[in-house]
């Protein structure tokens, strides 16, 4: 994915081709449903270890 490209554009890219729910994504970080939406939303931000867990998860899995 390229680095111009907003981690909320790649993280909804991931999903929609992986077939993946946030529900699912939400889970593997810890988080609920509702705080991955607000993220992706942009209505509160990632913490630098929730965002680096969110690469791994999408890096690992592509």
């Amino acid at each position: 994915m390229e680095p111009s490209v907003s981690i909320q554009s790649q993280v909804k890219t991931y999903l929609t081709d992986t077939g993946r729910k946030k529900k699912w994504l939400a889970s593997r970080l810890g988080v609920s449903p509702t705080t991955l939406s607000q993220w992706l939303a942009g209505k509160s931000a990632f913490s630098d270890q929730r965002l680096h867990e969110l690469l791994d998860i999408i890096q690992s899995n592509v």
